[in-house]
Order: C-alpha cells, then structure tokens, then sequence
C-alpha cells in the first residue's frame, strides 16, 4: 500500500494525471513493491529483466552506461514523480541496457506490470500519455547517445555552456554540479575534461573556479 503522502507525488507525473478517483484508489491499494535504496545504490544491473514500471517516489536516479575501459556516461537523471523501465517493460529484449543507480537516498514504487495493463486497458487516455511519455524517453536516450558519438569535448563543453548561459541569464555560470558528475554526463573521463578546460582558459575562451565558469569569448557560442 503507498503511503498517502506519496500520492500528490505520484500525481505530479502526467502519466497518472490521466487516472480517475477509481484507478486512483487502485493504485494507492496496490501490493507492488516500494524499496528504498541508499545514495550509490544499485537499483538495476545492466542486463538485469524489466519487471515493472518504476516510479519515484523520493530522491533522484542516473542511468548510466559503463564500457569496457570502465569510462562512465550518465544518460538520463530522474527525480521524484519520473517513471523509468516503461520502455522496456513490453519488449521481447526487456533487459536494462545500462546500470540504474540512486544519486541520493530514494524510495521507489516498482509498479506491477498487470496492474499497468489494467490501466491500459481501461483508460483509453492513460495508455495515450503511456506511449507518448516511452516515446519521449527513447528520443531523449538516442539524442544522448548521438551527441556523445559526434561531438568533441570541446563541443560538447560548449553546448552545456550555452545551455547554462540562457538558463542562467549570464555569461557567468555557477556549475550545480562536481567535474565527476560533469565528465559522467559527458562519457568522458574526468581527466579529460579537466585537460580541455585548461586549455581553453588558457586560449582566453574561459575563465573558472570551483564553483563557476566564466566565457570570456562569446564567439565560442557561435561555434554550435
């Protein structure tokens, strides 16, 4: 049974928006179960079955893939009210193709996959935003994917500048987030961006600090 504090939680996820009072009963009924997992933790292994939808009840998760050099690419965070494994859950290879970890303490709801049908079935609306929030999810992997295949470091350094800087409204950045995590969302090894970086503060294009970075060269914006 899920906690009733969990369900505005639960509700801020488009997907269960479509549910009526019913289902919503249903679903707070359920016997599926709801883990904890401590910050680090393993949530799936890579090539481990696809059994349930799973939904964020607190804390945050990264899907990462690790290669044989042991280099790590963070493809995808979710927070609490995201969904992840619905992509998987109906296919013939429903295998995780890459490693599921909590990146802070979280509690997560591993919806049954009977009960997901059920609401399929029954809500021509909720099997709607179903296929179209799978669909996004996909799109947002191979987009991933593609960006680390095609760009160089420096590209790459250069599109989270951009974005930040619009985000942000500044040319100053303050960075959210550790060069661990940063090379992680790169795919590339911490090292490497820490060499890149170097060299472009050396250039004159950046200047930085632990906490900010600094374009001194906008044109680099241009480069995109």
């Amino acid at each position: 049974m899920i906690k009733e504090s969990y369900l505005p939680v639960i509700q801020t996820n488009p997907l269960f928006q479509k549910l009526s009072q019913e289902e919503l009963l249903l679903l707070a009924n359920t016997m599926s179960p709801i883990k904890e997992y401590r910050r680090g933790g393993i949530i799936h292994l890579q090539n481990e079955q696809c059994s349930s939808l799973d939904v964020i009840l607190e804390g945050n998760i990264v899907i990462q893939r690790l290669d044989e050099a042991g280099k790590v690419l963070t493809v995808a965070a979710f927070a609490a009210g995201d969904t992840f494994g619905g992509n998987l859950l109906f296919a013939d290879q429903n295998r995780f193709p890459m490693t599921v970890s909590a990146s802070s303490d979280c509690v997560i709801l591993h919806l049954d996959r009977q009960l997901l049908v059920y609401f399929c079935q029954k809500n021509q609306n909720f099997f709607m935003e179903f296929v179209r929030t799978i669909s996004n999810k996909a799109t947002l992997v191979s987009d991933k994917l593609n960006t680390v295949a095609m760009k160089s470091i420096r590209q790459q350094i250069i599109d989270f500048l951009a974005k930040e800087s619009v985000l942000q409204g500044s040319f100053t950045i303050e960075l959210h987030l550790s060069k661990k995590e940063w090379a992680e969302n790169l795919g590339i090894p911490r090292p490497s961006l820490s060499r890149e970086l170097k060299k472009m503060k050396e250039e004159g294009l950046i200047d930085y600090s632990r906490n900010w970075i600094s374009i001194k060269d906008e044109d680099i914006l241009a480069e995109l």
